[in-house]
């Protein structure tokens, strides 16, 4: 079946995307996990994803976009999942002027199988951006963003959010960049009420609450020699006010609500080279220290984690074009990682390998 559903999607993206103002993209992977819910019980799975992606510019300033990616997983069946969405971009401002204008609005769907159709979800994100370029070697931008995701069949971990942000792109001695950026997130969901924690056996009780934070993030980036470019970014973000809510946990950490916020710094470091013929070599290395919300367990009650997670990647793509116009180009992405925590759940180390191919127009 996955097989086919992944033909089925690679010939209707090519058939569509054969009118000129058409682009399109199509992925197909299969990868290998020692590690796919990155936690200390190594559970050891591969999936196979494919993701289509079509652009129509119906003007010069727009494109509308379609995109579905589904994912199938070979031992953790109910995880498989497939993720539609939409969106439009505008940029009214022609190129030559020093003055741009973005706006973006995208809606995405995410589906699991019922097993774990606890994490559906619907997502709005919206983004405006205002940029202004003072000769060649200073550009500034500034803007806002709006994010509601909504679960379908649970509303604990709804989240609704603002972030304003401003930064600048800036040339320094010859072909070096620096580029920073800064901004303040506002969000509204639902926390646990602390004090019903300690009424046992009563369900903990949800109240309503603001979660407030900021972050900055510095990178340079230049290039080391004609065929090899460097970049290295730093970032920090830090929670606001005296706040500190409590939320729940989950069994499958990795696909928990909460996984992905965090106050704490990181620095990665990548590198793209084209020093072999024909092939393009993207490695990279990174450190995050994470601090995480704090979590309710039963029956540990209320915990706290921090982790210290570290990774380290090396991927190969060979792309070949073809006299239509389009590229085909097979990729091969080896990753390891290693994550020590305060929450001994979340101790663990992961070992991936990805075959994978794109063909786009």
């Amino acid at each position: 079946m996955k097989s086919i559903i992944c033909i089925c999607l690679i010939l209707v993206a090519i058939s569509v995307a054969s009118h000129a103002d058409i682009g399109f993209e199509v992925q197909v992977g299969q990868s290998y996990t020692g590690n796919l819910l990155l936690d200390s019980s190594n559970f050891q799975d591969s999936y196979y994803n494919t993701n289509v992606n079509l652009h129509y510019y119906p003007f010069p300033i727009a494109e509308i976009s379609l995109k579905s990616e589904y994912t199938y997983y070979g031992e953790l069946i109910g995880l498989g999942n497939i993720r539609s969405g939409a969106g439009i971009t505008l940029i009214p401002t022609r190129a030559e002027s020093p003055a741009s204008f973005y706006i973006s609005a995208n809606w995405e769907k995410l589906d699991y199988r019922q097993e774990f159709d606890v994490y559906n979800t619907n997502d709005i994100d919206i983004l405006s951006s205002l940029g202004y370029r003072l000769g060649d070697k200073v550009q500034l931008r500034a803007g806002i963003s709006y994010k509601n995701t909504k679960y379908i069949n649970s509303d604990v971990a709804d989240k609704e959010s603002y972030e304003f942000f401003a930064g600048g792109n800036f040339t320094l001695f010859g072909s070096n960049s620096l580029d920073l950026e800064g901004g303040y997130s506002y969000a509204k969901s639902r926390f646990i009420d602390e004090a019903s924690l300690n009424i046992f056996p009563v369900e903990p009780k949800e109240e309503p609450g603001n979660l407030k934070s900021f972050y900055i993030s510095p990178r340079f980036s230049r290039p080391l020699g004609g065929k090899t470019g460097m970049s290295i970014s730093f970032a920090y973000a830090q929670f606001l006010g005296d706040y500190d809510p409590v939320v729940y946990s989950y069994a499958t950490g990795f696909l928990s609500p909460w996984a992905s916020v965090w106050e704490g710094n990181s620095i990665t470091l990548k590198l793209k080279s084209y020093l072999i013929p024909k092939t393009i070599i993207n490695a990279g290395a990174g450190y995050w220290n994470k601090n995480f919300l704090r979590m309710f367990e039963f029956p540990d009650r209320v915990k706290t984690r921090e982790d210290d997670l570290s990774r380290y990647y090396i991927s190969f793509s060979w792309p070949v074009p073809s006299r239509s116009g389009m590229f085909f180009e097979p990729t091969l992405q080896i990753e390891f990682s290693n994550c020590t925590s305060s929450h001994r759940l979340y101790d663990y180390s992961n070992f991936s390998v990805t075959l994978g191919a794109t063909i786009r127009k």
